[in-house]
Parts: structure tokens; C-alpha cells; sequence
């Protein structure tokens, strides 16, 4: 198999960012491993060739002061005339040697996050707050380096490049790999599943034989897999995990199956009282995690971060277990009055219960309120065995579904309804579920049944109930207009509206079914104008929510333009739908 090498792209936009408007005394080159850091000052040192740099590759056995200053010594001798070190070696020979250059002077200190010792701490402080005129200094870490930068930033004295900067754009990502066989949908999804994490990028690809166009289902499964990579993990230990402390290490492990780092939250997950300290520290670290919605929003993980770690997670066995922390943050949402995002972590906990519980808190279960999108979102995340034990939960699943198309499934859920163990459907239930089979039988054609589940739900159904009584005139209305028994359809049509005004005025049955069939009325009694401002009066009463309802009026209304010679009219009313058509794509979509 061939390992994939792409090319090294130039990253012109971040090396004009170094230079722009000109040279920072300090600049801060700040992501977690693999962004590209060392690369990228590698290609600003080109850029600037012949220009000397001094570059000082720190590793972990120099956290000694002496072997540190030994070591930026020899840095400065790589980008001015070598001298030999003074004994004893302190940081004021260090700036003294550098103030007495006279050419222009760049010290480069790449992996700063090595360092642990607090002396060397201190005099990179007293380094960075004494550098001469004509000596720049970049510091190159996975971590904010631990030295006091915040009145130097308020002067202006320090760039900063971070993880988002370092980032790859798709653009960049399809340089890189364009001597390869890989489309651009493909790289658009493997930009946005990596976040720009240029390494993660790379180990995935090796994973694929690149010599000859990859078939669409191995390109598929790699991005499906992408958390499972071997490489990738094992970058991810090596590179990230084993170089946090142990404590720090074992917060990123439970911490991350959360979607947002709130403190509170991982204090109740956790079941500590620490967990600001520790989301400092881990900030501080910069490991894969970021401040998605802007600064004083809360931190999150690196998506694909964070699924490979859940995986790490899930085969060490590690106790408590994902299950048990996720149920523990449900838990604490719900306490909080948040049950959407309560139900999120049920869901994941596969605590269905749980789930089915607080959907019922922000669902709304009255047809006149509900959004069917949102229902059919939810409830279709339970199992049917869960759907069953929640009546209403059940009940507003098949209405959602019904309203959407999904007969088959519906009707299979439609037949088991009264047969749910332990279920002793009330008069009310059992009309609602003669209007659903009313609605099914209308569909499969059968007029006959149609018409008689619809009376057979009315003959249950209390005055009060206008909603339910609403439907059945529907379905009645629906059979006996579509046999031509006008007068009678109009009379079920009339029963209909005033169960409509007697509810509030706010049922999509209404609005999908009704209210299109009155206009339609006064369009077939030739009564044009009556047709007309009927139609109008329901695209400005129609709720927000209901716009392909919205699109059926505008419709009617082109016909009736059309039916009138009113061209310009008609004109208009095309652009307007092919406006609303093309925004209900995209919601939908």
C-alpha cells in the first residue's frame, strides 16, 4: 500500500500575518500537536533566507536552567558570530550578548511547552521583557508558555498565532492533497470532520491506497471510521494524552463524552468541586479544545478529538463508565429546567426512559402547537417498545409521521395501538385513533372505511374536544367532496370551521386541509374574487411554521391571476413562490 505524502503547501496567509505590518518583538506560535507550528516557522525562516535564525529545539531533559541557558547560547550563535559561553552563564550575559548585536536578530524556542521548571519560567520572562530592539523571539508550544505576557500584549509587543489560525481552510487541504485521486466533496468532508487538524488529515489517508482512485464505499467508510483510525489514536496517546499529568489526563478522559465544558456540569458529573482549576489548566494546555461561540462562552473538545479519545476511553474500560457520566449530566440538565439538552444525554446514556420523560417536557403533544419535525426528530431516537409505555408520546409520534407521509410506519403503529399491554384506551383515545385509521384507509382508497371511522371517531368525541372533532370533519368532508356530494361536504366543511374557531384557530389540519378547500369552493362556483381574498387572508393568518401551507395558497392564487388575465400579477407570484420554494429546500435540507 502507498503511504499517502502530500506536498508541503506554503501557507502564504498565516506568513503574512507574521510580517504584517511588520515583525513582533514576541510572537506566539500557540496549537496542539500536529497543527503545523514548526513548519510553519520553518517556511517563514525561508522566506527570510539568508537572514540566520536561531533555532532552539528543546526536549524534556533540558529543564535544568543551566542547560537551558547553555542551550539558547548556542541559538544565538546560529544567528549572530559564535562566542564561546561566559562562566558563569545568567541571563543578564544572555541579553547582554544580545543587545551588543547590531544586525537584526531572531531566536526561535520551538516546543516551550516542555519546559516545567519555574526558574527557566522566570527568566524567559525577564527574557521576553528585555529583548532588544533588534531581537525577535518565537515561541513555539502546545501550551500558553507560563510567563507574564499581558502588559507586552497590551503594547502591542506580541503576535499570536492559535489552533484556529493553524487550522487548514478546505482551499489549503485540496493544495495538499492535489496529486491525489480524491474529489472535492470528499476533501470538503474530511476538511470539516478534521477541523484543519492537518496531522489527523494525513494519518487517515494512510489508511487508503491513494496510487489509483479509492471506490466511493472505501472513501465512505474511512470518513465513517475516522474515530477508529489505529494512526490517529495512537498519535493521540503518544502525542496528547501521555504528555498531560496524570490528573489532568484522567479530567480529559471523563470530561470528554460532554459536548460543552461548563464547570458546573463536569462538577456534577465528576462529583468534584475542582473543575474550574482543572478547565484552566487544560485551556492553558491548549489540548484540542477551543471556545466555539466566542469568548466567556463555555470550552468544548476537537470533535474528531473527542470521538477518538471515547473510543480510547470505551476499550480501557475505564470506570465510571461513558454510560454512567452521561446519565449523571442528563440528570443535572434536567435539574437546571434544560430538558432538550437533558434528552440529548439520555439519548447517548441509552436511558430511554430517562429520554422518553423529559421529551415529554418540551414536546408539544397539542396538534394545534406542535411541530411535527421536531417530534419526528425525537421520538424517532426511542425504541417502539419506549414509544409504547408513553401514550401521548406514541400518540404524537403517528400524528407527526401521518402529517409527513410515512404510512407504512405509521399504519403499523396505528394497528398495535390498542393493543399495548396493560393499556385501557379512554373514549377520547379510541377516537383518535379511528381518525388515524380514517386518514389511512383514505389513503389506500378505501372510501367506505374512511367515512366510517371518521363517524365512528365523532360519535366518541365530547363537544369540548374541538381539536379532535376538527379532524373527523376533515375526514368526512375529504370522502364525501371526493364523491361529489357537494352540499353535504359543504355542510361537514361549515361543521369543520367551527369546531376551527371553537379551538383558537391554530390547527395544521386547518391550514394543510381546509382552509385550501373552502377557497377552492368559492373557485368552483366561479366566485374569482371571493377565491382571491380567501386565499390571501390564509397566507397572512398562516403560522411561520406552516410555509409549504403557505405555497399552496400562493399557488391557487397564480391560478386565479392566470384565470383573470391578470398577467403582471401572475408575474409576481411566480417569483415570490420560486423565492419560497428554494428557502423551504434549504430548512428542509
Amino acid at each position: 500500500m502507498s503511504v499517502v505524502t502530500p506536498g508541503i503547501l506554503p501557507r502564504e496567509r498565516l506568513l503574512d500575518l507574521i510580517d504584517s505590518p511588520t515583525l513582533a518583538p514576541i510572537t506566539l506560535v500557540t496549537a496542539p500537536a500536529g497543527y503545523g507550528k514548526s513548519t510553519l516557522v520553518h517556511q517563514w525562516a525561508a522566506r527570510h533566507a539568508p537572514h540566520p535564525c536561531g533555532w532552539y529545539q528543546i526536549r524534556t531533559e533540558h529543564n535544568t536552567l543551566a542547560t537551558f541557558l547553555l542551550h539558547l547560547w548556542h541559538a544565538i550563535d546560529d544567528a549572530a558570530s559564535p562566542l564561546p559561553p561566559p562562566d558563569p552563564l545568567t541571563i543578564d550575559r544572555v541579553l547582554d550578548r544580545l543587545h551588543a548585536c547590531t544586525d537584526q536578530t531572531v531566536l526561535i524556542l520551538d516546543d516551550y511547552h516542555l519546559i516545567e521548571n519555574g526558574l527557566i519560567h522566570q527568566v524567559t520572562e525577564q527574557l521576553v521583557r528585555n529583548l532588544p530592539p533588534a531581537t525577535h523571539l518565537f515561541l513555539l508550544s502546545r501550551q500558553l508558555p507560563d510567563i507574564a505576557l499581558a502588559r507586552l500584549r497590551a503594547y502591542g509587543q506580541v503576535r499570536q498565532l492559535a489552533q484556529d489560525d493553524l487550522a487548514f481552510t478546505f482551499a489549503e487541504v485540496k493544495q495538499v492533497f492535489a496529486g491525489f485521486p480524491l474529489d472535492d466533496a470528499l476533501l470538503a468532508q474530511l476538511t470539516q470532520k478534521s477541523e484543519g487538524w492537518i496531522a489527523g488529515l494525513q494519518l487517515m489517508l494512510m489508511s487508503v491506497n491513494l496510487t489509483t482512485s479509492p471506490a466511493a464505499e472505501q472513501l465512505d467508510r474511512l470518513i465513517a471510521t475516522m474515530p477508529e483510525n489505529r494512526l490517529l489514536n495512537e498519535y493521540i496517546v503518544e502525542e496528547v494524552l501521555d504528555a498531560l499529568p496524570d490528573d489532568l489526563r484522567r479530567f480529559v478522559l471523563d470530561t470528554v463524552v460532554l459536548d460543552v465544558l461548563d464547570p458546573h456540569l463536569c462538577d456534577a458529573v465528576l462529583q468534584l468541586d475542582t473543575s474550574d482549576r482543572f478547565l484552566e489548566r487544560l485551556e492553558n494546555a491548549i489540548v484540542f479544545v477551543g471556545r466555539p461561540g466566542g469568548v466567556g462562552r463555555p470550552l468544548s473538545y476537537h470533535g474528531l478529538f473527542a470521538e477518538c479519545v471515547q473510543r480510547l476511553r470505551l476499550r480501557s474500560g475505564i470506570q465510571p463508565s461513558a454510560t454512567e457520566l452521561r446519565l449523571r449530566a442528563s440528570r443535572w440538565y434536567r435539574s437546571r429546567g434544560q430538558s432538550v439538552e437533558a434528552t440529548k444525554y439520555a439519548l447517548a446514556a441509552g436511558a430511554w426512559g430517562e429520554a422518553s420523560e423529559t421529551m415529554s417536557e418540551f414536546l408539544h403533544f397539542d396538534r394545534a402547537q406542535g411541530d411535527v419535525w421536531d417530534t419526528i426528530y425525537w421520538v424517532s431516537k426511542l425504541p417502539t417498545s419506549t414509544m409504547k409505555k408513553d401514550v401521548r408520546l406514541l400518540q404524537s409520534y403517528i400524528t407527526a409521521i401521518l402529517a409527513t407521509g410515512r404510512i407504512d410506519e405509521a399504519r403499523t403503529l396505528i394497528e398495535s395501538f390498542l393493543h399495548i399491554p396493560g393499556f385501557e384506551p379512554t373514549a377520547i383515545q379510541e377516537s383518535w385513533h379511528a381518525n388515524q385509521r380514517a386518514f389511512v384507509a383514505y389513503v389506500d382508497g378505501d372510501g367506505d372505511e374512511a367515512l366510517y371511522q371518521s363517524y365512528r371517531a365523532l360519535s366518541r368525541l365530547p363537544w369540548e374536544d374541538a381539536s379532535s372533532r376538527l379532524l373527523a370533519w376533515t375526514g368526512i368532508y375529504r370522502e364525501l367532496s371526493d364523491r361529489g356530494e357537494r352540499e353535504l361536504a359543504r355542510e361537514a366543511l361549515r361543521q369543520a370551521e367551527s369546531d376551527h374557531i371553537r379551538q383558537g384557530g391554530a390547527s395544521i389540519y386547518w391550514h394543510f386541509l381546509l382552509a385550501p378547500a373552502i377557497a377552492n369552493d368559492a373557485a368552483i362556483r366561479g366566485e374569482l374574487a371571493r377565491a382571491e381574498a380567501l386565499n390571501q387572508q390564509f397566507i397572512r393568518t398562516n403560522p411561520s411554521r406552516m410555509q409549504i401551507s403557505s405555497l399552496a395558497f400562493d399557488i391557487k392564487l397564480l391560478s386565479i391571476y392566470v384565470e383573470q388575465n391578470r398577467l403582471d400579477l401572475a408575474r409576481d407570484k411566480v417569483d415570490g413562490i420560486l423565492t419560497d420554494v428554494d428557502e423551504s429546500t434549504r430548512i428542509i435540507l
